[in-house]
């Protein structure tokens, strides 16, 4: 990258002063700014997911980062940003990406599921728990969620036996 000065009296802050209030006013998003179809935002996310099946945990990492940047509506691209921090234990970075995804996916349980997971590698016990209590509610008796479900009870249990061996 170069080694260039930015003059800051040239720039134009009118320009993003309206793209700022585009997005925190209006719901527009920066793939609408940078002019990006929906159907090249696909291909990255295709491209996001293929790096997660190589493993390829860094550079999904950086993929996912720059979806979240063009669409931070997107639950999607939260969740696999979560993934791949978690992967790479940044538990609280992950943690934090998957609480904006379940913001964005309330009704998905996985999100909270995940964010269980690494409060608990943490230590946050009380965090682990609120987010284990979520999965279970959003996963409900749905059977689509049976492994979540069955994810989260057994993630309960092992909270509720780390209580009683710090007591």
């Amino acid at each position: 990258m170069p080694n260039a000065e930015i003059d800051l009296t040239r720039m134009d802050f009118n320009g993003m002063e309206k793209i700022l209030e585009g997005i925190f006013q209006e719901g527009y998003t920066m793939q609408d700014f940078a002019q990006l179809t929906d159907q090249e935002v696909e291909a990255a996310y295709a491209m996001a997911c293929q790096l997660i099946n190589q493993q390829q945990w860094q550079k999904a990492e950086k993929t996912f980062e720059f979806l979240c940047h063009m669409n931070h509506y997107d639950g999607r691209f939260w969740l696999g940003l979560g993934l791949c921090r978690q992967q790479r234990k940044e538990f609280e970075g992950a943690a934090k990406a998957y609480a904006v995804a379940g913001f964005h996916d309330m009704e998905n349980p996985i999100p909270a599921l995940r964010a269980a997971e690494c409060f608990l590698t943490l230590g946050k016990l009380d965090e682990a728990e609120s987010g284990v209590t979520a999965a279970l509610h959003w996963a409900g008796q749905k059977p689509q969620f049976a492994a979540v479900r069955s994810r989260a009870e057994l993630l309960k249990q092992g909270i509720q036996e780390q209580r009683k061996a710090k007591s």
